[in-house]
């Protein structure tokens, strides 16, 4: 396959990456050696971590973001490939799909075929956003999922999330946003992209880029403890008996 002519990049500023916050750096620092991957040998750092997603869940208005569900990821590859996982083993299709714009982050086609589920990419309308027609005519029984986009990261669009959410759920799939970079800027603007604004199910929303977190740091969030439960393994030598991480072994930074 022959592949595309590279990306102009003209007009870039900067990474969206921002420079750590002294204390997320001194955080980093101090929690480096540790391993959350089993939350109960080290507890400092899992309350830390249930705050982090207590914040994030804060950020994107999670209903009740002090019983959020989620975990700090690596990056978010990691979220959109868990979201992904995690409607694939909740829905009952046994070839079940995922329907995302052709704007979707290229980890949604990572996962896609790390996990060997069917990617369906719609076209994007005349603003950059997801086609609802398109959407709509590409789900069907076995639609696991709808991805939409709230910050591109070529362009800033945030795709149409209320109607993405009322498609999916209307086929018996879940919805997904991917806000890796918008989440930090999104809550000062008037767009309709989080938890209070659709049935949203699980969200990506990166520390690392515009919260002034250490690299790398994703977040994945979900609105019912069901989307974590579905990832959850047993894990029969930790104290901990499962987790959900994809990882398992992270670094307490």
């Amino acid at each position: 396959m022959q592949s595309p002519e590279p990306q102009s990049f003209d007009r870039v500023l900067s990474s969206m990456c921002t420079e750590p916050h002294p204390a997320a750096r001194e955080a980093a620092e101090r929690f480096l050696a540790t391993n959350p991957g089993d939350p109960a040998t080290y507890d400092t750092v899992a309350a830390l971590e249930e705050r982090a997603v207590e914040l994030l869940a804060t950020v994107t208005d999670h209903p009740t973001p002090t019983e959020a569900s989620g975990y700090v990821t690596g990056g978010g590859t990691e979220a959109n490939l868990q979201a992904v996982r995690s409607a694939r083993n909740r829905h009952p299709a046994a070839d079940a799909n995922v329907v995302a714009p052709e704007s979707a982050h290229f980890s949604v086609h990572k996962a896609a075929e790390v996990l060997d589920v069917e990617l369906r990419t719609v076209p994007v309308d005349d603003e950059y956003r997801a086609d609802i027609n398109a959407v709509a005519a590409a789900v069907d029984d076995a639609t696991a999922l709808v991805v939409g986009v709230a910050g591109t990261t070529e362009y800033g669009r945030v795709d149409p999330i209320p109607e993405l959410g009322r498609i999916a759920h209307d086929a018996g799939a879940f919805l997904h946003v991917d806000a890796a970079w918008g989440g930090f800027l999104l809550p000062f603007t008037d767009h309709d992209w989080s938890f209070a604004d659709a049935p949203v199910d699980t969200l990506t929303i990166d520390p690392h880029k515009c919260g002034r977190g250490v690299v790398p740091a994703g977040g994945l969030i979900a609105r019912e403890p069901a989307a974590l439960d579905a990832l959850a393994v047993e894990t029969p030598y930790l104290e901990t008996r499962s987790q959900a991480t994809l990882n398992g072994t992270r670094s307490g930074a």
